[in-house]
């Protein structure tokens, strides 16, 4: 089968030839039995079928027993990540949250799995919790290690938005030792349902401050005023405004 490559294999009676596929027992006696052991690599996806045909040169009564095949399928994990934010136009200096979420849609539980999230520049590290597994600040990986089939898994990042301009914060599916029928773990195809990413637009606004007085050069005891003009060219209103 195209979806195995054959290791070794070990006869208690005979050879076997990996190049023909065929297993030379020459006599075997009557009542006796020989077993044939094969190591093969899955190297999947779908279903692997093995089939083997006796024959021999001294008439056979009852050919119906003399071929017997297996078919092994390959473990399905469908795996796929969502991701939300608490608010999408923050302002700086403010905490928000996200929230991935992992789905196993099965049909087999998946194992080994981690989820690569890692901050980008602009956004730094309040807390965070995980309903599996562990998180790693340093390099970014949710560990979450085996997901049922059904199961959901979430990791909560609260996060200090530091800087102004669009900020993209992307999660996706980096390892998982099963076969995803519609993704590719550690891939960088955002149309792909293994990586979810949301884009924060931090609220800016462009405040100026310009000063003039009513007499440019006055005399002692004259009265002179002071005028200061604020301006917000935005885009966002300035909250919490002051001039000292």
């Amino acid at each position: 089968d195209g979806r195995a490559t054959f290791v070794s294999a070990a006869a208690s009676v005979g050879t076997y030839s990996a190049t023909t596929g065929t297993w030379t027992l020459g006599t075997l006696n009557n009542a006796q039995t020989a077993t044939l052991d094969m190591v093969v690599r899955f190297d999947g996806p779908g279903q692997v079928t093995n089939a083997a045909t006796i024959t021999a040169t001294t008439p056979d009564p009852n050919t119906a027993n003399n071929r017997s095949s297996l078919a092994i399928p390959s473990q399905i994990a469908d795996l796929s990540l969502a991701k939300s934010v608490s608010d999408a136009a923050p302002g700086v200096g403010t905490s928000v949250t996200f929230t991935v979420t992992l789905a196993n849609a099965g049909p087999n539980a998946a194992t080994g799995v981690q989820v690569g999230d890692p901050l980008p520049a602009g956004l730094a590290l309040l807390s965070q919790s995980t309903s599996q597994g562990n998180y790693n600040p340093a390099t970014g990986i949710w560990n979450l290690g085996t997901v049922a089939s059904g199961q959901l898994a979430t990791l909560t990042l609260v996060t200090r938005v530091d800087a102004v301009g669009a900020v993209a914060n992307t999660a996706q599916v980096v390892a998982s030792d099963q076969f995803d029928p519609n993704s590719t773990p550690n891939n960088s195809n955002p149309g792909e349902n293994d990586q979810a990413r949301v884009v924060l637009s931090p609220r800016s606004a462009d405040l100026s401050l310009s000063k003039g007085v009513n007499i440019a050069n006055p005399n002692i005891g004259d009265s002179i005023v002071f005028s200061l003009r604020v301006s917000n060219a935005g885009p966002a209103a300035a909250t919490g405004t002051q001039v000292d």
